[in-house]
């Protein structure tokens, strides 16, 4: 039975091999019955059965489809084909991979949508699909896979809504769905993901406010909502984000004075606010006053606003570290 699924995964692997059509560096030279496949490059198998666990060809500039036979290494853990110019679509037959917790795809040119069938891969971890042409919504199952820690989707041609349904993952560490179509608000339901360390929705085409309940997420080291449509205030619940080392808001329709409680960043590197319709308040600038607080800042950028007063003397105890 063992030499049976050993055979099985020998054959998948085959019939990937056969679907490529450019081998650039002769990567997959080896890959023949003359030499046992669990010492083909990129290929560990488990010790115990012999099967293959993880598939890693990352920047090996293969060209050519993803066979769908990959669907039968029953076994795989790690799939990573990272940098290199798979092309079509997302075979839908990767859904059958149950034990899947690290599926890499990024930097390539795949298309289509993200398939259905991966609503079964309740194991995943780690989802990186950025830079590629996928298109269609983000689908809502992706709330279902509860281990998720990583999920990038950036630099696509999705469209449609953030799905409430990203907030039940409460692992989630890292969420890029940024340089996309995007429209709509941004979910209230993220302020679930207390985990979060990186938000990143930059150059979409969102709206409305940052939602006050972001304030409780604070383990967030940075924040990329640059080049949206949203609008209203920055909440001053950003005072719990005690961690944060970026904050990035430029080129926004963001109003209303700037929230004193930014001076409670005091990891903060680069705070980029240009762009916007934010204005001073009565007494000028003490935004720059309670910025002071913030000894690692390196970037300032207010520019393009409707700030008005006279600078305050504070500016001379601005971070030593400020080159911009």
């Amino acid at each position: 039975m063992a030499e049976s699924s050993n055979h099985s995964d020998e054959e998948a692997l085959m019939a990937f091999k056969a679907a490529i059509s450019l081998d650039p560096y002769n990567s997959l030279l080896h890959w023949n019955p003359n030499h046992t496949f669990c010492n083909w490059t990129g290929i560990i198998c488990s010790s115990r059965r012999q099967r293959v666990v993880s598939l890693n060809l990352t920047g090996m500039g293969l060209l050519g489809p993803i066979s769908p036979f990959l669907g039968n290494l029953s076994f795989l853990r790690v799939l990573a084909l990272k940098n290199n110019s798979f092309h079509g679509h997302i075979p839908y037959q990767l859904g059958r991979l149950f034990r899947l917790r690290w599926l890499q795809l990024s930097s390539n040119n795949l298309s289509g949508s993200i398939p259905p069938e991966f609503s079964l891969l309740s194991n995943l971890e780690t989802m990186v699909l950025r830079t590629n042409n996928l298109t269609g919504n983000i689908p809502p199952f992706l709330g279902n896979m509860s281990f998720l820690k990583n999920l990038e989707l950036s630099e696509n041609t999705l469209q449609g809504g953030i799905p409430a349904e990203l907030g039940m993952l409460r692992q989630l560490n890292w969420l890029n769905l940024g340089i996309n179509n995007l429209i709509g608000s941004i979910s209230i339901a993220l302020s679930n993901c207390t985990r979060l360390q990186t938000l990143e929705l930059y150059n979409n085409n969102l709206n409305g406010p940052i939602p006050w309940e972001f304030g409780r997420l604070s383990e967030l080291q940075k924040v990329l909502l640059w080049q949206n449509q949203l609008s209203g205030e920055i909440p001053r619940s950003v005072g719990n984000w005690t961690q944060l080392e970026v904050l990035e808001l430029e080129i926004n329709q963001l109003s209303g004075t700037l929230p004193l409680e930014i001076g409670k960043m005091k990891q903060l590197r680069l705070l980029s606010l240009w762009g916007n319709h934010f204005v001073s308040r009565s007494r000028g600038l003490p935004i720059l006053t309670v910025l002071t607080n913030c000894s690692s800042l390196k970037k300032l950028a207010l520019e393009y606003n409707h700030l008005t007063g006279v600078l305050p003397t504070s500016v001379g105890r601005l971070s030593n570290s400020l080159s911009f």
